[in-house]
Formats: structure tokens, C-alpha cells, sequence
């Protein structure tokens, strides 16, 4: 899973991140734990991608449906009243079938594990500001900011910043091969919605925006190198929050839909460019927040 498509899982199942002001209910989004209060959250994924690949004169290359499922493990710590850490740990299986013209279909299996650490630091408090204020770092790659605002019912929370990836070798599931990409970075923005429909029951609403890397992508795959354009997306999510013990367990049934422009690898020779049609990508997952110790 690349960093973009860890934005999409943390806004759909609030994995990995449990960022704002000092609340009690877990599924809050103004949630921050407190003084020695440890957090987990365990999410189950499951999501389909599927596109073309095609060339400078715009022949298809490949077709490409993707099977992916996921398993997510994050913990919270409450350092002090105003900042804690994270780790979050997931595994992705994928199966891909490839098409190519003229041949027999492929099947392709990876699986892959990624280790992400956080610190989320608040900044300005409701009580005392009218929001919420949190700087959030996570390694590798991320660094944003937070803004909270709770209502009688209603919780809000926009948030926006800075993503840095790339920077080694690993399977390209568009190009169905082995490839070398260098550091890029880019920026997201999110807004965030969370109706409290009973003391039990709330749901959440997300948009998100994440953008292509904003600096050159260097690509290299079989000695050639190129230029890599990914693609900008638009992520919808939605997620239906239960306390089943109030305060100590929560589950969460969420579902997300992508929207992914078009990608673009860029050669020196423009004849060998090669561009993904833009794609959707559908999503659904379990969740599960709980209170290990404290509080």
C-alpha cells in the first residue's frame, strides 16, 4: 500500500491516526487519548481497481483488475494531555489479472508489509480557542495539519498537508514489473463530517483530495528511465460508528469510493510513453476501536 492509499484507509477507517481534542468517545472525531491512555485500532479491508494501460498512439498495452485485501494494527499513546504517539502496522494481499492483446491472461499474487510511526501534537484547544488545533508527523512521509470544531451534534474537522514518497524498488502493479521511483512529494486536503444520531450511534462523511507528486517522479524499469506523473484523486468515504461498550469498544462499517485521474510514465523518446485511462476504485472495512489501558 502506497502512501495515497493509506489516506484513503485513514480517513475511511480512522486506522493509524487518531488525531484532535481530548474526547471520550473512541469514534470521536475530536478523539485524542489522554495521559497514559493506550488506543488500538484493528481494520479489515477489501477493494477493487481496475484500468487499461496504453501507449503514445493509444493502443492498449494491458487491461489490469486488481483484488486487493487488507489488514491494518494501530496503537495510540497518550504521552501528556497534549500529545501522543502512534504505530500502525498493515498487510496487503493482491491478486491481478493482466490482459494483453494477443495473449493469455495473467495472474499475478504480491503481498506486502509497511511500518508507519506518528506524532500527533494539539496545538490550541476548544476550550480555550473555539477549536481544535493538531499538528500530525508521521515517518515515513507525512506532515499536516488539523482543525476541529465540536457542535451539540455535530463534529467538523478540515484538515490539509504535505506527503513525501518514492525513493526505492518495488512492484508496479500497473506495469505488471519491477520498477525504481525516486523521492516526490505532494500535498492532500480532507474535510471531514461526523453526525451523532444517538449516544451510541454516529456516522461519519469524508471528501478527500490528494494530489499527484508535485515535483518529477524519476522512473527506472529494464535500464531505461522515465518521468512519472501519478495520478490526483478524489477519495469519498462513509462510516457507520457502534459503541458496543460505551467508551471502551467500538466497531465501524465503512465503505469508500476513488476517483483516479490519469498516469502517465514519460520518456525521452515520446513514442515510447505509456498512460492509464482515469479509474475508479471501490472499497468496504470492518474497524474496530478499543481502550487498552487507562482512562
Amino acid at each position: 500500500m502506497s502512501i495515497k492509499r493509506w489516506f484513503c484507509v485513514s480517513v475511511l477507517l480512522g486506522a493509524g491516526i487518531l488525531p484532535g481534542a481530548y474526547g471520550a468517545d473512541l469514534s470521536d472525531l475530536a478523539f485524542l487519548p489522554a495521559a497514559k491512555q493506550l488506543v488500538g485500532a484493528t481494520s479489515f479491508g477489501y477493494g477493487t481497481d481496475s484500468g487499461d494501460l496504453d501507449d503514445a498512439s493509444g493502443s492498449r498495452v494491458s487491461a489490469r483488475a486488481s483484488h486487493e485485501q487488507t489488514f491494518i494494527q494501530s496503537f495510540d499513546y497518550g504521552i501528556g494531555s497534549r500529545l501522543s504517539v502512534s504505530a500502525t502496522w498493515w498487510h496487503t494481499w493482491t491478486t491481478t489479472h493482466y490482459d494483453f492483446p494477443g495473449s493469455a491472461r495473467t495472474e499475478d499474487h504480491r503481498s506486502n508489509t509497511q511500518l508507519m510511526l506518528g506524532l500527533t501534537g494539539r496545538m490550541l484547544d476548544q476550550e480555550h480557542h473555539g477549536f481544535d488545533l493538531d499538528l500530525i508527523a508521521t515517518v515515513p512521509g507525512t506532515l499536516s495539519l488539523a482543525m476541529t470544531r465540536e457542535l451539540q451534534n455535530v463534529t467538523i474537522r478540515a484538515s490539509g498537508g504535505f506527503y513525501h514518497g518514492g525513493g526505492g524498488r518495488g512492484f508496479d502493479l500497473v506495469r505488471d514489473m519491477d520498477i525504481d521511483v525516486g523521492r516526490f512529494w505532494g500535498y492532500d486536503a480532507a474535510l471531514q463530517g461526523q453526525l451523532r444520531l444517538s449516544s451510541a450511534i454516529s456516522l461519519d462523511l469524508a471528501v478527500q483530495y490528494v494530489s499527484s507528486n508535485v515535483d518529477n517522479a524519476r522512473g527506472t524499469a529494464d535500464g531505461d528511465t522515465f518521468t512519472v506523473n501519478f495520478p490526483d484523486q478524489v477519495n469519498f468515504g462513509a462510516t457507520l460508528n457502534y459503541q458496543m461498550i460505551r467508551d471502551r469498544l467500538v466497531m465501524r462499517l465503512g465503505g469508500a469510493y476513488q476517483i483516479l485521474g490519469q498516469r502517465r510514465d514519460l520518456y525521452a523518446d515520446p513514442a515510447l510513453d505509456l498512460l492509464t485511462a482515469p479509474r475508479k476504485r471501490r472499497s468496504v472495512g470492518l474497524g474496530f476501536l478499543y481502550n487498552v489501558h487507562g482512562r
